[in-house]
């Protein structure tokens, strides 16, 4: 079994639980994905939250005590954070409609709440009114851009302008607007400067049906000079260092999650490993920033649940790895998720132990 997940995970990839940053707002029925960066010494966060059955959200800033409640008349989501022009801005999904659904992506500036709705310029009237999320804000040449599509990539540029029109700047032609609701492989975090011309940050891959729901964290490298995809991690591994749960195994520095004693540790970082019919492992990735010369990430456990990490790229030969990226992106994701589909036990596999059940 231990080899069975060191093969699955990623373990280039370490990670470091700092802490659970879920917040505590007073009326909220629960609390989400939370976004947040560093500018200047002040911590920003902006988190999804539902009050009386409708989502909105949260902004928070570390130089400030009360926090402010957005978008809640537009049912807004999903927030990621990025800085440009020394000032910081929400990206999130909201309703185009007073329904749920269709949604669409929309921007604000984080000290000045007027959004904006995005669409793609010269987008056909039917994709127009698709569902659009999980667009990946980065910041190239002073210039606003985002990933729409991973696999085949297709990137967007917005220049702040007010009927929110976003153009397409790569590919150059023949652009076919993939529906993402459709991909293995989906947005997550903002992008981050990492080194030379390259950008770091996180994507998430999905697979739902009527048995399983497994949404798992990659980390992503973008070569910003020629927009290519340069690496894509097998799914990273978190654990919540709890230590009843443990029984003295750690805590470790870097969370080695290859020398753990058991599989669930991994696989539910709240530490409960549910043998059902009906599976949910959700661990995506909320934002990623530098603080104080180390990067963090926030991550959005089992739907619930905001937990900050640090991140920390081991002996990552990316020289290697340009040379010889995945060939296709959306399949290496899928594949990836049901790697560890196969190691997550049946009611008539399971084996009993002392603290969990596990194949």
């Amino acid at each position: 079994m231990y080899g069975k997940v060191a093969r699955t995970f990623d373990g280039e990839i370490h990670t470091r639980y700092v802490e659970n940053i879920t917040g505590q707002h007073p009326k909220k029925m629960f609390s989400m994905f939370k976004s947040e960066t560093y500018h200047k010494g002040v911590l920003y966060s902006c988190e999804r939250i539902c009050i009386n059955h409708v989502n909105g959200l949260v902004c928070k800033r570390s130089n400030q005590q009360e926090p402010k409640l957005v978008g809640f008349n537009i049912k807004a989501e999903d927030p990621r954070l990025i800085v440009i022009n020394d000032q910081v801005y929400i990206v999130f999904n909201h309703a185009r409609t007073n329904n749920l659904f269709p949604r669409c992506m929309g921007i604000s500036e984080f000290n000045n709440w007027k959004p904006v709705t995005l669409e793609i310029k010269g987008a056909p009237e039917d994709i127009r009114k698709r569902t659009e999320k999980n667009w990946t804000p980065f910041i190239k040449d002073n210039i606003l851009h985002f990933v729409y599509n991973f696999d085949p990539l297709i990137i967007l540029t917005y220049n702040f302008n007010k009927q929110g029109e976003c153009s397409i700047v790569y590919p150059s032609n023949n652009v076919l607007l993939n529906n993402t609701e459709e991909t293995f492989i989906r947005g997550g975090s903002n992008l981050i400067d990492y080194k030379d011309n390259l950008l770091i940050g996180a994507c998430h891959s999905r697979i739902t049906d009527k048995i399983i729901t497994a949404y798992h964290t990659h980390i992503v490298i973008l070569d910003k000079s020629c927009f290519k995809i340069i690496y894509l991690s097998k799914p990273v591994a978190f654990r919540h260092e709890k230590q009843e749960l443990f029984i003295g195994q750690g805590p470790y520095h870097w969370n080695e999650w290859y020398k753990i004693k058991f599989v669930r540790e991994i696989l539910f970082p709240l530490g409960k490993l549910p043998v059902s019919n009906n599976t949910n492992m959700i661990t995506t990735p909320c934002s990623i920033y530098e603080m104080n010369n180390k990067i963090y990430m926030t991550v959005n456990i089992q739907d619930s649940m905001t937990f900050r990490y640090e991140i920390y790229l081991g002996r990552l030969d990316l020289e290697r790895y340009q040379n010889s990226p995945p060939n296709n992106l959306n399949l290496f994701s899928k594949n990836s998720v049901e790697s560890i589909i196969d190691l997550i036990p049946t009611k008539v596999q399971q084996k009993p132990t002392k603290v969990c059940r596990f194949a």
